[in-house]
């Protein structure tokens, strides 16, 4: 699991994917979160699952990528206040570092693989974003399989996957894995969505 991001407010994905949902959530009052993801194709944007709530891993990504105080955007969605979000410029990139046995609950397995194993960085603990862990002696220790969420920012999404997969090389954690491909099609799909008129070169 991971996920790509980058951060534009004009695109037509926006203006054909969120923007129509915009009175219906003004009207109830809606305050906080809100995504639709979307299959796209050439001629329509097929809408596949409302999110009304901040999930996972977006919500790391997002921590990577916005430069707000946390705790100032969190409140000021809760007054109902308008929040202007300053993302980072470029792409972030998240990767999901699980352990045995994610993503299926078996507790044999995860006794056996994962019970109590602990977290260790071999140097800077930047862009890692703990999960399903917690604190013993000072080291972070599993409780369950979805360990940690880590980021990367960058200008492009290579910079942003390298930096994302070298932080997760200073990693180490007993029988960990993860995916190795987060944003390797981004240029195949980002041709696409140039050439559909979903988003605009800048």
């Amino acid at each position: 699991m991971g996920t790509l991001c980058f951060w534009d407010s004009q695109s037509r994905l926006v203006v054909k994917g969120l923007k129509p949902m915009e009175r219906k959530l003004i009207e109830v009052g809606y305050r906080g979160y809100f995504d639709i993801n979307f299959i796209a194709t050439e001629d329509r944007l097929r809408p596949l699952e409302f999110t009304s709530r901040f999930g996972y891993p977006t919500i790391n990504l997002q921590i990577e990528a916005l430069t707000n105080p946390w705790g100032d955007l969190l409140l000021g969605l809760a007054k109902g206040q308008d929040v202007t979000l300053r993302p980072k410029p470029g792409f972030q990139v998240a990767v999901v570092v699980a352990v045995p046995p994610f993503p299926f609950k078996d507790e044999d397995a995860f006794k056996k693989y994962s019970k109590d194993a602990v977290v260790l960085f071999k140097s800077d603990q930047n862009g890692v974003h703990p999960n399903d862990v917690k604190l013993v002696n000072g080291d972070l220790t599993g409780t369950a399989g979805y360990a940690v969420v880590v980021t990367g920012s960058g200008d492009t999404v290579d910079h942003a996957r390298n930096q994302a997969y070298e932080r997760i090389r200073n990693l180490v954690i007993p029988n960990m894995f993860y995916r190795t491909d987060i944003g390797d099609r981004w240029r195949r799909d980002a041709d696409l969505l140039y050439s559909w008129g979903y988003l605009k070169p800048h």
